[in-house]
């Protein structure tokens, strides 16, 4: 029969596994995110150990499923200290600093799969069992170095992300992770150490049921400061459904996040494909569009109009006037970057009056914007006698004799066009929705 510590482990459990699932399900998978739920997965495994263990009916039982359990709580230290490295960007040199981090772990587990314990059960009170460390062997201090080692690391590089980080939410997500950590401890310490040594307690073994505070301040951290990365959950599904022109929401990395039905239209896919995905993938030309979310990151401008094309499931060439504007949130944070396109009307028309050949329109929309023939040819992937055949073509078709008469023929098609900048829409995240407020103009 359970009894309160094997119900408390079965909670701590259910709690581990239910946040690893969630953040692995609420945006594109990553390296991070396989670390964090391998990291959550591990813990959940020793709860759930746990709760065999404080109901184990007698010693055999005990140290049968305690050998059992070695290999995951023993692997979470280090994946812990893996994922820290990770997060906040210090890994380095994985080859050597991978095999360094989890070769020491292997020891440890094979020690106790082989019966060297340090732990000694001292005796069974009512419900509970009891035991303390024996600090005499050389496994117990490679064990308690290894320990502090791992979770001494998570605490410097998370000081270290802290001081380094100009973003106020990063500070307090570091804040949150420091003070769900420094209590993880103290009680650990307290617990299984002090208290025992005061002969003031006998520890019962409450590692699992107190680290359910450490997962509880990781779990606020991604709630309240929205640990990891942003989500489509971050967008309000009210504004979205109002927005009929194709939609892209990405993170940090350019990849999308979330797209509505129009972008997945435009794209000839599902939006759910489309997650995931980098952006210059769905585009050609991608030199013009990755200056301009360059620019959008770097915080030189909050939004940025460009003309590009989408890798469609149109053969001949659609252009786009996207405009790429920062998401941000109450901190003043960035977030990710929201992408709006509209499509370039009368470029169909004028490619079907003029037999303009849709690779002509590409160089159109080159030399509309300012482009020498030698950086035409260079973004279109092309020589640049190739290039000026094709001017000569266009010129031809056209009427004209030089780029200003094109450029004057086709003022009403000059990128950027359709998004002015005094009606782009100013994007700020409050709580758990954006809010997009779009500007008019007279």
């Amino acid at each position: 029969m359970l009894n309160i510590l094997s119900l408390i482990a079965a909670f701590a459990c259910a709690a581990n596994l239910l946040l690893g699932f969630y953040v692995w399900s609420s945006g594109p998978h990553s390296r991070l995110r396989a670390l964090f739920f391998g990291m959550v997965f591990l813990q959940a495994v020793w709860c759930f150990i746990g709760v065999i263990l404080f109901s184990a009916p007698d010693h055999e039982t005990f140290m049968l499923w305690y050998r059992v359990g070695s290999p995951f709580y023993i692997a979470y230290y280090p994946l812990t200290l893996h994922f820290f490295l990770e997060f906040t960007g210090a890994a380095r040199r994985r080859a050597l600093l991978l095999p360094a981090l989890y070769l020491p772990a292997l020891v440890l587990v094979a020690g106790f799969l082989t019966g060297t314990s340090f732990i000694q059960i001292i005796e069974r009170h009512g419900e509970f069992w009891t035991f303390m460390f024996t600090s005499g062997t050389w496994f117990y201090w490679l064990y308690m170095v290894y320990f502090f080692f791992c979770f001494l690391g998570v605490v410097l590089l998370l000081v270290r992300w802290r001081r380094r980080t100009a973003s106020l939410r990063e500070k307090l997500q570091a804040r949150t992770m420091l003070g769900a950590l420094a209590i993880t401890l103290s009680l650990g310490l307290l617990e299984a150490e002090l208290l025992p040594l005061l002969g003031l307690y006998r520890s019962r073994g409450l590692a699992p049921i107190v680290f359910l505070v450490w997962t509880s301040g990781i779990a606020w951290a991604i709630a309240r400061y929205r640990l990891l990365s942003i989500t489509s959950a971050h967008l309000s599904e009210e504004i979205v459904g109002c927005i009929e022109e194709p939609l892209l929401l990405l993170d940090m990395d350019r990849r999308v996040t979330m797209a509505n039905r129009a972008a997945g239209a435009m794209l000839g896919t599902s939006p759910e494909s489309l997650k995931g995905r980098p952006f210059a993938d769905l585009i050609a030309g991608q030199d013009w569009a990755d200056e301009a979310l360059a620019e959008v990151l770097s915080g030189g401008r909050d939004r940025v109009v460009v003309r590009v094309q989408f890798q469609g499931a149109d053969p001949d060439p659609v252009f786009y006037d996207i405009r790429i504007s920062r998401v941000t949130d109450g901190f003043d944070d960035l977030l990710g970057m929201m992408v709006i396109g509209r499509k370039v009307e009368g470029l169909e028309t004028l490619r079907t009056c003029h037999r303009v050949t849709g690779r002509e329109m590409e160089v159109i929309q080159h030399l509309l914007a300012g482009r020498s023939n030698a950086e035409t040819g260079t973004a279109l992937g092309m020589a640049e006698r190739t290039v000026k055949t094709h001017v000569t073509s266009i010129f031809n078709k056209l009427g004209v004799d030089s780029r200003a008469q094109l450029g004057y023929v086709l003022k009403d098609y000059a990128p950027p066009h359709g998004f002015p900048e005094e009606c782009a829409p100013t994007v700020h995240h409050h709580g758990p929705r954006l809010l997009i407020k779009r500007h008019t103009t007279e």
